[in-house]
Formats: C-alpha cells, sequence, structure tokens
C-alpha cells in the first residue's frame, strides 16, 4: 500500500516536473524569438525560419546541458568542491566542526553522499524533447525548401 502511494507521488512528480520543465523551455524559446526577431530589421522568409530553428533548438539544448549537469553532480564530480565549501563555511561560523553534522574527512563525506537516495532528473528531457522536435522538423523543412 505504501509502495502504491509512492509510486503515484513520483509519478505525479514526474508529470509536474515535465509540465513545468516543458513551460520554462518555452519561455526560453520565447526569449530567443524576441532577441532574433528585434535583431534583424527585416524579416523574410528566411530569417523566420532560422528565428524558429534557433529558438527551438537553443531553449531544447539548454534543457539537456542542465541534465547533464544533474547526471555529472549526482555522479559525485562536484563534491570536493561542495565539501571543501562546507569545511570552510564551518570552520569560519563555528568553534568546532564536532558541533555540526560535517562528516570529518572527505571520504566520510563521500560514503554518506553515496548513501542518499538520487532523483532522478529524466523530465527536463521529456520537456525539452518536443522543442527539439520541432526544431529538426523545421530545420529539414527549411534545408529541403533551399536545395
Amino acid at each position: 500500500m505504501e509502495e502504491t502511494r509512492s509510486k503515484e507521488r513520483n509519478y505525479k512528480g514526474f508529470i509536474i516536473g515535465s509540465i513545468v520543465s516543458f513551460v520554462i523551455t518555452g519561455v526560453i524559446m520565447g526569449l530567443v524569438i524576441l532577441i532574433s526577431f528585434t535583431a534583424n530589421k527585416e524579416l523574410s522568409r528566411e530569417v523566420i525560419y532560422v528565428g524558429w530553428i534557433d529558438a527551438l533548438t537553443i531553449s531544447s539544448v539548454i534543457m539537456l546541458l542542465f541534465y547533464l549537469l544533474n547526471i555529472l553532480t549526482r555522479e559525485g564530480a562536484f563534491d570536493i568542491l561542495a565539501y571543501s565549501f562546507k569545511l570552510v563555511w564551518f570552520n569560519t561560523f563555528y568553534r568546532s566542526i564536532k558541533e555540526t553534522k560535517l562528516p570529518r574527512t572527505y571520504r566520510e563525506y563521500r560514503e554518506q553522499r553515496r548513501g542518499m537516495k538520487k532523483d532522478s532528473f529524466l523530465f527536463l528531457l521529456v520537456g525539452a524533447a518536443p522543442y527539439l522536435l520541432a526544431g529538426i522538423v523545421l530545420m529539414i523543412i527549411y534545408y529541403s525548401q533551399i536545395v
């Protein structure tokens, strides 16, 4: 029963995350379109195609890069930096590190981080995929008209 509720919550979180990711990607796309169209004085058909292709691909690639950054973070690529900053922070504001929950060594910190639950940010890919596919389709249409 509890496991079913947990799966339902995860599914709802995934759906909400996908919707939010889709909206954020759309906002980024809108900003890129705004910049692209205000930078060009004449709005020919070519400029409009290129503007839409750029907006769709740039916004989706930004979300894909956030997903890759999350993968790197989950796998521990920035653990040494996080531990170092925490160590400096606690040394600055506490008399003794023993008063804090910070592990004494970096090795203990890594083991503690490995034991933590890792969230999936797959919803970033789901939110960005429609924009990327639309950009690829527009690019195919654009290049098929040129040739």
